[in-house]
């Protein structure tokens, strides 16, 4: 698949880039393109892409909702993205690796 971003929105497909495009004020030439992509999880609010790059899921089809990450790594990636951070210190990708742990696990 092919990932589409204007300056607020991502989408899938040129059409609908172009349509949001035109929303956002974003100019065709603007338009960044990322080819060969896979969408790893998604939410109501955000994306997390197979190159390492959290977007905004505003734009994407209602059909696309692949969930790829652990609940607990869900959990913190929309602490942090509602948080107004750009990023937390350890970066995005560590985040994905969180999985629950068990209560035998714990000191």
């Amino acid at each position: 698949m092919n990932r589409y971003m204007t300056g607020r929105y991502v989408a899938v497909d040129w059409a609908e880039a172009l349509r949001l495009a035109q929303l956002d004020g974003t100019a065709v030439g603007d338009i960044r393109c990322q080819q060969d992509i896979e969408l790893l999880h998604r939410t109501d609010w955000w994306a997390w892409w197979s190159d390492e790059r959290l977007t905004t899921a505003i734009g994407l089809p209602e059909s696309l909702r692949p969930a790829h990450l652990s609940a607990d790594a869900t959990a913190l990636f929309f602490e942090v993205w509602m948080s107004g951070l750009i990023a937390p210190e350890c970066g995005w990708a560590v985040l994905v690796h969180i999985h629950p742990t068990s209560a035998g696990n714990h000191p």
